[in-house]
């Protein structure tokens, strides 16, 4: 067990360092490192519960512990990524309004994540004429301007007429994205869809459906595999979070 542990430690600190290095990877160095202090944890509690001590007893308890709380954990994380995974399908509709999920931006101008689900959208806009767009997002910390005012100024610029575009600006979070959303939109009855990268959209699609609007989502992907992996295992807590608390 403690050659099984050792191994685990030195993977984790790989696995830390290399997120250390690339960019938009600063969640994984903190995940696995969340890990790797776990697991010193366990094999510290296993080494003391083998030796004479009079706290052996104690912790071997504890060990067992820790080991019945990380199966538990594992089990869960299966669980919510198969469903995140599973989620990543878009879907093939036509409707009335596609809401876009807001996303961190430089100055005035959308970050790459954002910029994504923007060409999206308007590659949507223009196979369907009829639909209109709503961009969301607040103004985040150190920004100058609203993620919603900035996606609208984007999608402008690339000849979306200014009737088709909805904006809200005052929201902080993905709940607050299509919560705003659906206030501004009042008695809207029309169809809609999400739009959003292909990890979020098992969540979007609850948080559309607690709101009272069509759960349909449109995906886009990250081009570098190694951030599709992170924010998977960032979208479990994500995830957690909303089963715990509908958020």
């Amino acid at each position: 067990m403690i050659k099984f542990l050792n191994v685990t430690a030195f993977i984790l600190i790989a696995l830390s360092a290399l997120c250390l290095t690339g960019s938009g990877a600063k969640f994984g160095a903190f995940f696995f490192a969340s890990l790797l202090a776990f697991n010193l944890i366990l094999t510290f509690c296993i080494i003391i519960s083998n030796q004479d001590y009079k706290c052996s007893k104690f912790f071997k308890i504890i060990s067992n512990i820790l080991k019945i709380v990380f199966i538990l954990w594992l089990i869960s994380f299966i669980i919510v990524e198969t469903l995140i995974v599973t989620g990543k399908k878009s879907d093939d509709v036509s409707v009335d309004l596609i809401i876009v999920l807001g996303a961190g931006i430089n100055y005035d101008t959308p970050s790459s994540a954002l910029k994504s689900r923007l060409d999206l959208a308007y590659d949507y806009l223009l196979e369907n004429p009829e639909t209109k767009v709503m961009t969301t997002g607040g103004m985040g910390d150190g920004e100058s301007f609203t993620e919603g005012y900035v996606s609208k100024k984007y999608l402008l610029e690339k000849g979306i007429s200014t009737d088709r575009i909805l904006t809200e600006e005052t929201s902080r979070n993905t709940f607050q994205n299509i919560q705003n959303a659906k206030e501004i939109l009042g008695d809207f009855s029309g169809t809609s869809a999400v739009i959003s990268n292909d990890f979020h959209l098992f969540r979007a699609r609850k948080l559309m459906e607690l709101n009272d609007l069509d759960p349909n989502g449109i995906g886009t992907t990250f081009s570098h595999q190694y951030l599709d992996i992170i924010y998977n295992i960032r979208e479990y807590f994500s995830v957690m979070k909303h089963f715990l608390f509908e958020r």
